[in-house]
């Protein structure tokens, strides 16, 4: 009898071990195919020398074509809000958003778990913006108005949509009274409400009645992530080891993370 027990719990675990591995060997699968050839960082610091060459172009873009990418797949693959925490870290840290360390590991959950409240804020109607606007620069918050007002607005064509965030990014990029790192939050702001109205309301990729609100957790989430990253000191000391790029890198990180991971809960949960 015992010798039949000890088989049934060796086989319980072996059977234990293969489905998580299974798991585990999916959950690569559905990254490798998510990689790009250039990483994130080098990406932005070859792009942000486009500043000083247009002033409507936005450098940040390709964090908008991430968080669409990553969305993407968390729609199709069925990512459920257990394991969304450790997919989209695990997705970070493979593009270079993040690092593996404790300092980013822990800021990182901090922004997940202050992604769901606001999220859960979101999509009850309780959202409080003006308890994140005080805690913003005070010469960017006009910009993060100006851009929620616009992401209200349904069925524009998306000629006319390319067109306004242009003229927007020029705005910002030719505002003397900001400092680099607002004109970096703002940009990188703007790529994700750029990147998310044309999935969720010119493509159509969430239902209508749910897509005001999709793109408001995308947006607001970007903005929690900046806020994140501001208060924890990080910017300072970015810029401190590794200069300009070093801020470009973190800040366009936090925004990043913060609207995925909005985003992401809004997919599954809501």
């Amino acid at each position: 009898m015992k010798k039949v027990l000890y088989l049934f719990c060796a086989l319980a675990l072996l059977a234990s071990i293969f489905a998580c591995s299974h798991n585990l060997n999916e959950e690569d699968s559905i990254l490798l195919q998510l990689d790009t050839k250039a990483s994130f960082s080098e990406t932005l610091i070859d792009s942000t020398h486009f500043i000083k060459i247009s002033n409507h172009d936005n450098p940040f873009e390709i964090i908008g074509t991430m968080h669409n990418e990553l969305m993407d797949s968390i729609r199709i693959n069925q990512i459920t809000i257990d394991s969304l925490n450790n997919f989209v870290y695990r997705y970070a840290i493979r593009k270079g958003v993040i690092s593996n360390s404790t300092f980013d590991k822990k800021l990182y959950n901090g922004t997940f778990s202050r992604m769901q409240n606001l999220n859960h804020n979101i999509f009850n109607n309780q959202l409080n913006q003006d308890s994140l606007m005080r805690q913003l620069p005070i010469s960017s918050q006009r910009y993060v108005i100006t851009l929620e007002n616009f992401l209200e607005n349904d069925d524009i064509d998306q000629e006319f949509v390319d067109s306004w965030f242009s003229d927007f990014h020029c705005q910002i990029n030719k505002d003397a009274y900001l400092n680099d790192t607002e004109k970096y939050f703002l940009l990188a702001a703007s790529a994700i409400a750029s990147a998310t109205y044309k999935a969720n309301k010119s493509e159509g990729k969430v239902s209508s009645n749910r897509a005001d609100k999709v793109v408001k957790a995308d947006f607001w989430g970007g903005v929690g992530g900046f806020i994140v990253g501001a208060i924890s000191g990080k910017y300072a000391a970015a810029t401190y080891v590794f200069g300009p790029n070093g801020l470009v890198v973190s800040i366009a990180g936090d925004v990043f993370l913060g609207a995925t991971v909005s985003s992401g809960i809004a997919v599954v949960v809501n």
